[in-house]
Order: structure tokens, then C-alpha cells, then sequence
């Protein structure tokens, strides 16, 4: 082993410690299924089934992990606390010795500082972000560290496959570019106007551990992510509520960069497409038939009997609070925005994300 000094600026590159592996065994391919698109579009759904599989396991919104899961100790999809739970305990150990080694204000800062959404087109048109164009040694320290970590998820959990449910392009360009890492891109889609209208309600996660005389109003509490917030009473948390318009633009944004992907230039990245829709009426045909566009065969999906599907405990980090759900669930398309969604936001939705819905085969 090397012992590397890594933080998240250049000053502080000197005063921090991670442990990077330089043997052979590093090079160990981690096969990665990154879920990428909008949220709210039934990615935690899709993980959970998939973590079914006999190969794969889900292990949430990875791109969060630093802050929820190593600074906030937020519930994994087990229950557990993220530093209590014995998978990512074992997780840490194996990949950076424990979690007394990893400077986790430094990996926040390496991330914010590569693999922001803002740096989407840069990563898909250059294949580079701001700090590489400096001389910085950030990237590939990052890049170092999150190969452990996702080697370290295949080798505790005993499977070949990490369901990561990330979304932001990004994130999966950063991946991509690590050659410990095999990555194969699940396009989630689902209708703009489905997605407004539950981006238009807020959603429980769970209990906070924090007094709630201490958080009397709504703040922001992810500066990772900044899409949760406590709710009034201080007790509960909540992701966001999002504007009609803003939800149209990111829903836009994330699901153009992602219909991009196989059309890199630097790069080919395994890639298929896959609607909500289709994932909620037929399981088991959308699950098989988009694992084998990606090369990964049709898996044994006995585990889905029609719209029935069997949904087991996971350890995923981040993401919906559906991730805590287990035993049997029987799956139906949300379509309440039908009946209750505003005549004005269904429109300005509708116009904004006309040509993106077009090319995906919605009817508007």
C-alpha cells in the first residue's frame, strides 16, 4: 500500500489522509449499472428489484454517500444508521482501513470540485472538469478512492454488479473514466408532468435524531445535493417541494445530457433507455430486456410474478424513502397528476419538455 495525502484543495492536499491501493488487484473490474435521470422517476424502485438479482447489489445514491451517509449518519435502506450498519462498516474497512482514516470534509470538497452537475458539459464534450485544465492532482485522487469504494462494495457483498441510482450524468462521467470501474448506463425516463407534479409534494424520509427546537424553519441541510430539508416541526425530514418550471428545466437538463451518453466521443459507454412506465407494467420484460441491452444477459427474475414483485432488505444510501420498503409490493403507475395536477403547471411542463417527451414516445 501508499500511503496518499488528499484533501480538497491543493493547500490542504499535504495535511490529509487516504489510503489508495497501487497492486495489480485494483485493476479488478467493478461492473457498475449507474441508473442515470430525474428524480422522482422510480430509480430507488428500480435499484430495490434489481438488488434482487442473484449478481447485483443496490447500494442507494452513491454521489451522496460523503455527506448523508459519512457526515450526517443517515439511515442505509436497512434501518441502521450508515456508521452503525455491518455492511458499510465492513465496506469502510476494507476500502480505506476505517472510518477514522477518511477525511470525509475532503472527499465532499473533491466532489463538489469534480463532479458537480454544472460540470456535465465539460466531462461530455472534453472529458475533463476545471481543476484537471489547472494541473490539479484532485482527480485522479478521487477518482483512486472511489475505485476502492466500489471494489470494496463487490467484494463485501459477494456480487459482480453495483446498482448505483446516482442519476446526474455527471457522476457516471466521472466513473467512466476510471479504468478499475466497467459502467453500464440505465436511462430511467419517466413523464415530465408525473414528475412536476410529485416534485410539487413534499415526502417524509425519516425521524431526525436532532432536538426540534433546534430547526423551527426549513433549512437546507445537503450541500452536497440540496434536495432535502428539515420540515417545520424540525422532526421529520423531507425532500424539497420544486416549482412547475424548475422541475421542467431539470427534468430537460438531466435527461438530455443522458440521452447523450452514447454519443461521446471519448468514450463507449454501454447504454439503453428504459420508461417508468414500461418498468411498472411489465417487470419483468423492461428489467430483462434493458439488462441484456446492456450486455448483461437476461438474469433469473423468478422474483417477479406479473406486476407482483418481491423486494428484499438493501443497504442503499440516499434516495427515496422507499428504500426502506421490503416483502412483497405490488406495482401501479402513479397517475394521480392526471386528475390533480394544475391546468397552468400540466402546460408550462408540456411546453418546456415537449421535444424531450416527443423522442421518449409520451403523447402530450
Amino acid at each position: 500500500m501508499e500511503r496518499v495525502v488528499t484533501s480538497g484543495n491543493e493547500q490542504r492536499l499535504r495535511d490529509t489522509v487516504t489510503w489508495i491501493d497501487r497492486s495489480e488487484n485494483v485493476m479488478e473490474g467493478s461492473r457498475v449499472v449507474f441508473i442515470a435521470g430525474d428524480g422522482r422517476s422510480g430509480g430507488t424502485l428500480l435499484g430495490q428489484i434489481l438488488n434482487g438479482l442473484s449478481d447485483s447489489v443496490y447500494v442507494g445514491e452513491l454521489r451522496n454517500i460523503w455527506h448523508e451517509a459519512f457526515e450526517q449518519n443517515e439511515p442505509c435502506g436497512c434501518g441502521e444508521r450508515f456508521r452503525h450498519c455491518e455492511f458499510w462498516r465492513a465496506v469502510v474497512e476494507k476500502a480505506f482501513g476505517s472510518f477514522e482514516q477518511l477525511d470525509v470534509s475532503a472527499m465532499l470538497s473533491m466532489h463538489k470540485s469534480l463532479a458537480r452537475e454544472r460540470y456535465t458539459p465539460m466531462l461530455m464534450l472534453l472529458n475533463r472538469v476545471p481543476a484537471e485544465l489547472l494541473g490539479s492532482e484532485l482527480p485522479r485522487v478521487y477518482e483512486d478512492a472511489l475505485s476502492r469504494l466500489y471494489r470494496a462494495i463487490r467484494e463485501v457483498a459477494g456480487k459482480s454488479v453495483v446498482v448505483d441510482s446516482s442519476r446526474e450524468v455527471s457522476q457516471a462521467l466521472i466513473l467512466a473514466r476510471i479504468p478499475g470501474i466497467d459502467l453500464r448506463v440505465l436511462h430511467l425516463v419517466r413523464d415530465s408532468r408525473a414528475v412536476a407534479f410529485s416534485n410539487s409534494r413534499g415526502k417524509p424520509i425519516f425521524r431526525s435524531d436532532n432536538d426540534a427546537s433546534q430547526h423551527r424553519k426549513p433549512e437546507w441541510i445537503s450541500s452536497a445535493s440540496r434536495k432535502l430539508a428539515f420540515d417545520e416541526d424540525g422532526a421529520t425530514r423531507i425532500l424539497l417541494r420544486q416549482g412547475a418550471v424548475a422541475s421542467a428545466l431539470q427534468w430537460t437538463w438531466r435527461n438530455a445530457w443522458a440521452s447523450g451518453i452514447p454519443h461521446s466521443r471519448h468514450r463507449r459507454i454501454p447504454y439503453t433507455r428504459l420508461r417508468y412506465e414500461d418498468l411498472v407494467r411489465d417487470p419483468r420484460e423492461a428489467i430483462g430486456g434493458a439488462l441484456d441491452r446492456l450486455g448483461l444477459g437476461r438474469p433469473d427474475l423468478s422474483m417477479i410474478q406479473g406486476t407482483h414483485v418481491q423486494l428484499g432488505v438493501n443497504h442503499a444510501v440516499s434516495g427515496n424513502p422507499v428504500k426502506f420498503s421490503s416483502g412483497g409490493v405490488d406495482l401501479r403507475i402513479d397517475d394521480e397528476w392526471r386528475e390533480k395536477m394544475k391546468g397552468s403547471d400540466r402546460k408550462v411542463v408540456s411546453v418546456i419538455t415537449s421535444p424531450l417527451m416527443h423522442q421518449y414516445g409520451y403523447v402530450i
